[in-house]
């Protein structure tokens, strides 16, 4: 066997799970997509959607920025037997605002759920999560689905009624393109107002030194979400920027994955999760 041959097998065996990309539906002439990554094996699996960040800019007129995963989704996908699912939505380039973006992540949910027997999900273990600006589309879709049993927020904004919560994010314009701009818009995108009784088990992560959203707006959002009886964790990384959560070597890295690991195995309920290939994987900078 070659050597090109023996490193493609390598891959193969390593990565032990299947990635599926579709359109879910087609919307002013723009394709709204699914990323799925599910694991090999028998049976149904808990699933995690996830809404990406980016500022609600990027791609162009007619294509979206594209359906992305968590970034540890590769590494905790087989390891711990969940299906994982990127959920695509109109940004300001696609002429999107808030109200078509939420319909866009609610459209992607109902579409999983159609085909949960084909992406062996099991929703009655149901999870969401969002970066950045994912996090008041996630955060809000997570209160409205009673299915939902755990949040997992990376340096989001909850509140947009609070201008004393730090950061510059978002702008005029941005709050302006999205029709956020009135009191009761400002209040219809935030989670914080939102939160139902007994919500999610949430996850908060955000770097003390961001200063695109600042981290107040983690630590009132675990208080509201504490006062309504719900179980929620701030974990707040000392000198860390916005951004931080991307795939390689560093500590805040590796320090907020673990975190999220035990967040999924503890209120997913897992069984007999591969701890130690994740922190191998982690040490060696592989994820």
């Amino acid at each position: 066997m070659g050597v090109v041959a023996f490193f493609l097998l390598m891959i193969t065996q390593v990565k032990a799970f299947t990635t599926i990309r579709e359109t879910v539906k087609t919307v002013d002439s723009i394709a709204i997509e699914i990323l799925i990554n599910i694991p090999d094996g028998d049976g149904q699996f808990p699933v995690l959607f996830f809404v990406h960040g980016g500022g609600w800019d990027h791609g162009t007129r007619f294509k979206t920025p594209g359906a992305t995963n968590i970034a540890c989704a590769n590494a905790l996908c087989d390891n711990l037997g969940i299906v994982f699912i990127g959920i695509d939505y109109r940004c300001k380039n696609q002429n999107g605002n808030f109200d078509k973006a939420y319909q866009d992540v609610m459209d992607v949910y109902a579409y999983a759920l159609k085909n949960a027997q084909r992406f062996k999900c099991n929703f009655q273990k149901v999870g969401f999560a969002g970066a950045s600006a994912g996090t008041p589309l996630s955060a809000i879709a997570a209160q409205n689905i009673a299915a939902c049993k755990l949040y997992i927020g990376i340096y989001g904004k909850y509140d947009f009624v609070n201008q004393n919560l730090g950061g510059y994010w978002p702008n005029k314009e941005t709050l302006e393109k999205f029709q956020i701009v009135q009191f009761e818009q400002q209040k219809r995108a935030s989670a914080i107002a939102q939160i139902r009784v007994m919500p999610p088990a949430t996850l908060l992560i955000h770097g003390k030194a961001d200063a695109t959203i600042g981290h107040k707006q983690s630590e009132a959002f675990a208080e509201a979400i504490k006062t309504n009886k719900g179980y929620a964790k701030v974990l707040l990384l000392a000198n860390v920027p916005h951004g931080f959560y991307k795939v390689g070597n560093s500590q805040a890295y590796k320090t907020a994955t673990l975190e999220i690991m035990e967040h999924l195995i503890h209120f997913f309920e897992i069984d007999n999760p591969k701890r130690e290939l994740v922190l191998a994987a982690l040490n060696n900078g592989a994820i």
